[in-house]
C-alpha cells in the first residue's frame, strides 16, 4: 500500500505543475504588463508596479523612527545639548551614554566628576566610585581627594571629543587637607600612575579633549592628589 500510494504522488505531481504552467500562460495573455505586479506582487523592469509590495521602506523608516524615540526616552542616555547630575556615593557607580553636546556631573561627597561630550560620536561611561581611603593601588601621591574607576566607550564610532573635569568645594579640599593649587590627576595605566595634563580654574581641574582609547578597553583608576 505505502508503493503505491507513493506511485500515485509521482503521477500526479507532474499533472499539477503542467496544470499550474498552463494557468500562468493563460494569465499572461491576458493581463497587460502593468497588471502582472499588481497581481502578484512583484517587481518590474522599470521599477515597481503600483499596487505592489511597496512597505519595505515604510518598514525600515518606522524601524529608525521607534530607535530613535527609544533613545529619546532612555533615562541612562543623556540626551543633546542636555546636562544631567548623579549623586553617587563611594562602593556606588552610573552608566550613561553621552549624545552630542551633553554633560554628566558625577557628584560624590568628596567631588564632582564631569563628562563633557563636545563633539563628534556619542560615548559610553560607566564610572565607580571609591573610597578615597582605597588602598588596592598604591596611592599617586597625598593627600587623595577622589577616586574612582572609569571607562569611556565610543558607541557610534570615531572621532569622540570629551573633556573631564574635577571641582572641589573649598569645605571639601579642607576636609581632605588639600590645596586648590596643587591639585593634579593621575592615571592607572596597569603597572604605574601617569599624569594627565590638566588647567586649572579656581577649584576645577580640567583635561580637555581625553584620549578616550586609554579609557576605552576597560575602567582605568584614576586618583585626583592635592599634596
Amino acid at each position: 500500500m505505502q508503493s503505491r500510494i507513493g506511485q500515485k504522488k509521482r503521477i500526479i505531481g507532474p499533472l499539477m505543475g503542467l496544470a499550474v504552467g498552463l494557468s500562468l500562460v493563460a494569465s499572461v495573455g491576458i493581463l497587460p504588463n502593468s497588471s502582472w505586479g499588481a497581481v502578484y506582487g512583484q517587481t518590474i523592469p522599470g521599477g515597481t508596479v503600483p499596487g505592489g509590495n511597496n512597505n519595505n521602506n515604510n518598514d525600515n523608516n518606522d524601524r529608525d523612527q521607534n530607535e530613535g524615540s527609544r533613545s529619546a526616552n532612555n533615562p541612562n542616555v543623556v540626551k543633546p545639548n542636555e546636562t544631567q547630575d548623579a549623586n553617587v556615593a563611594p562602593g556606588e557607580g552610573v552608566e550613561k551614554t553621552l549624545q552630542a553636546n551633553s554633560s554628566l556631573n558625577v557628584n560624590t561627597p568628596d567631588g564632582t566628576i564631569t563628562f563633557q561630550q563636545t563633539g563628534g560620536q556619542p560615548v559610553a561611561v560607566d564610572i565607580d566610585i571609591l573610597d578615597p581611603n582605597d588602598s588596592s593601588l598604591p596611592p599617586c601621591g597625598s593627600p587623595i581627594l577622589l577616586q574612582a574607576n572609569v571607562q569611556i566607550q565610543p558607541t557610534g564610532g570615531t572621532p569622540n571629543n570629551v573633556n573631564l573635569m574635577f571641582t572641589f568645594t573649598p569645605e571639601q579640599l579642607s576636609a581632605a587637607g588639600a590645596s586648590a593649587d596643587h591639585l593634579q590627576v593621575c592615571l592607572w595605566t596597569g603597572t604605574a600612575w601617569s599624569m594627565l595634563p590638566a588647567t586649572l580654574s579656581g577649584n576645577t581641574l580640567t583635561i580637555m579633549n581625553v584620549d578616550v582609547s586609554a579609557f576605552a578597553d576597560t575602567q582605568h583608576r584614576i586618583q585626583v592628589i592635592g599634596g
